[in-house]
């Protein structure tokens, strides 16, 4: 089987949790999976037929920026070469640019898969207070046209992933793939709700323009049916989350609507 190297931000726990370990488990029925991420520490984890390079996350925004490039500079070149790794699979355009560059100029020849998960130019700008939001999205574009032009292959896991990919004009191999789910744990799931109950709503992610948790909120309004709307996520834009706090105030069902700080899964 190929040696994959999937490489990302994203931050793993350990123990690793159920959902990542079914994840790898499955992945390892077709490959041998090599995970370069972020944890609370830096650490190897050997699991089952996977292997997990996991990088301390620093608290610093900055300076985890800086560390990030970095690491995917000088760091995953050399891990691809040590591990004889035959694919590797970015998860996104915009960090992935600067390990495609470095893979290039040392003329490592490996096969390139770059994904794309999301919204990957306005996220940024909606989720963060930038000062020149227009030269993001220029730069953004940019990088990340460079990065699917130098891929093999386009993992898109959705109509929206692909249609924003397709911008870009590009004579490439897509494949559209959904993101992993382990759907037992909804097939499982079974509640019966009586007529006398109020529906409860449960919004789950960040407080932010992406999200949008306020179109629940507006939609509830149109409706005379008791509701509950409970909202669970982390504020990441102070602006939005006052004019979301301004809006349920200004709700008819607004007893009915709670916001309740971030929780793990």
């Amino acid at each position: 089987m190929k040696k994959v190297l999937f490489v990302s931000a994203t931050v793993y726990s350990t123990p690793l949790s159920i959902d990542i370990s079914k994840k790898f488990e499955v992945l390892s029925e077709i490959c041998l999976p090599i995970v370069f991420a972020f944890g609370n520490k830096n650490e190897i984890i050997d699991w089952k037929n996977s292997k997990f390079y996991l990088n301390k996350k620093n608290k610093n925004r900055f300076l985890n920026y800086i560390h990030i490039a970095f690491l995917f500079f000088f760091r995953v070149p050399k891990l691809i070469k040590s591990e004889s790794i035959e694919v590797v699979c970015f998860q996104d355009p915009i960090t992935s640019f600067i390990t495609i560059v470095s893979l290039k100029l040392r003329k490592i020849n490996v096969k390139i898969i770059t994904e794309s998960h999301g919204d990957f130019i306005e996220t940024i700008i909606l989720e963060k207070n930038l000062l020149f939001p227009k030269s993001y999205r220029y730069i953004f574009e940019k990088v990340a046209k460079i990065s699917f032009q130098n891929s093999d292959i386009i993992r898109t896991i959705s109509e929206f992933t692909e249609n924003q990919i397709n911008k870009f004009n590009l004579n490439k191999q897509y494949v559209r793939f959904p993101a992993w789910i382990d759907v037992n744990k909804y097939i499982s799931t079974s509640r019966e709700i009586s007529n006398e109950e109020s529906f409860k709503i449960l919004f789950a992610g960040t407080i932010s323009p992406r999200k949008n948790p306020q179109i629940l909120v507006e939609a509830i309004d149109y409706l005379d049916e008791k509701i509950v709307l409970e909202i669970i996520g982390k504020p990441i834009n102070n602006e939005y989350f006052e004019q979301l706090k301004k809006r349920i105030e200004n709700s008819k069902n607004k007893k009915n609507i709670l916001v309740t700080p971030h929780l793990s899964q």
